[in-house]
């Protein structure tokens, strides 16, 4: 089993991005451009800096086009990945203890077991930007997998999170 869950991302960053990288690749040609015409002349200074400039514009883009193909989550036999450019975080199944959905915010948080290098045993969270319509499939998926993990879903983060803030204290 292998499953691929795409970042979801708001349209405004989406739309940023792919603007971005219209900018970058205008540039890279223009770089292009500007290097051929220089060539005629050889002038090595030119020559460098276009050399340099076309050198960070393909840099950018690169990175640029990376954040929208290399950003993913993985389920696999073996776990949960988040798959961010060259960092992957990997989750066992085992591990993960419950995930909710703030259908207000429309943040899903995802709880599991983290150890540390001393082996010590601490609860951390991940914030997970699925698509909402994947939401029952992912959450089937890990549940196939560990039957204890727990998902709910409620209506106001915030309110949510000073009444677990209140039980803590008492």
């Amino acid at each position: 089993m292998n499953k691929r869950y795409t970042f979801k991302v708001n349209k405004k960053l989406n739309i940023a991005l792919y603007i971005l990288l219209a900018v970058l690749l205008a540039g890279i040609i223009g770089n292009i451009v500007m290097i051929s015409i220089r060539l005629t002349s050889l002038e090595p200074v030119t020559i460098i800096t276009n050399a340099v400039s076309l050198a960070f514009t393909v840099i950018g883009f690169a990175l640029t086009l990376s954040l929208k193909i290399a950003l993913y989550y993985k389920l696999t036999d073996k776990g949960f990945s988040l798959i961010f450019l060259a960092r992957v975080i990997k989750v066992k199944y085992d591990d993960i203890l419950f995930i909710r959905h703030s259908t207000a915010e429309r943040i899903t948080l995802m709880y599991y077991k983290n150890y540390t290098k001393n082996g010590e045993e601490e609860i951390t969270y991940l914030s997970l930007c699925i698509d909402p319509k994947l939401l029952d499939d992912f959450f089937a998926t890990v549940k196939g997998y560990n039957s204890n993990v727990v998902y709910e879903e409620f209506d106001n983060l915030k309110t949510e999170m000073e009444n677990d803030a209140n039980d803590i204290e008492k």
